[in-house]
């Protein structure tokens, strides 16, 4: 069988199911964002021109369950997989990390509960949705519709 390669072959949406339920915690984490377009508890996905503020991102993972498999990564690692995901040489599509001021509403509680309304924290800046849609698809090899609707169950969190 000339031209055969077994390693070859035409990805159905079965497997993809499978290649999902392997996804770990962040992988998890950041599908969802990508299916929802929210990013930290309902937060839309270019409300802050892309600019999070890293603690509060990680906070929101740490703070979600995954069902079976609930192995949480520690805050570097987070990180280090995170850009796994959103990273891509090939596009030139980099996540920035540095440092910014933020400033909050003074009625608002700030998440690190002091009384301050502005502070210089570590922030990660990310491309817009469409961007890391279409970086995930190419990773995955799978061109998802990211309809809301149709959430796979091995995303949704237990209670």
């Amino acid at each position: 069988m000339t031209g055969f390669n077994e390693r070859q072959f035409e990805k159905t949406e079965l497997f993809q199911e499978q290649v999902e339920k392997n996804f770990n915690t962040v992988q998890n984490y950041w599908f969802r964002a990508l299916k929802e377009g929210t990013v930290m508890d309902g937060v839309e996905f270019n409300e802050y021109n892309g600019v999070y503020v890293k603690k509060w991102l990680y906070d929101d993972y740490s703070k979600r369950k995954w069902g079976t498999y609930d192995k949480k990564f520690e805050y570097n690692e987070f990180f280090k997989q995170l850009y796994k995901q959103i990273n891509d040489d090939e596009l030139g599509i980099k996540v920035i990390d540095t440092k910014r001021v933020i400033t909050w509403d003074d009625t608002e509680k700030p998440h690190d509960k002091t009384k301050q309304t502005s502070k210089t924290l570590p922030v990660i800046i990310i491309p817009d949705l469409e961007t890391c849609r279409k970086v995930f698809n190419k990773k995955q090899q799978w061109e998802y519709s990211y309809n809301v609707d149709e959430i796979p169950k091995c995303l949704i969190e237990d209670d």
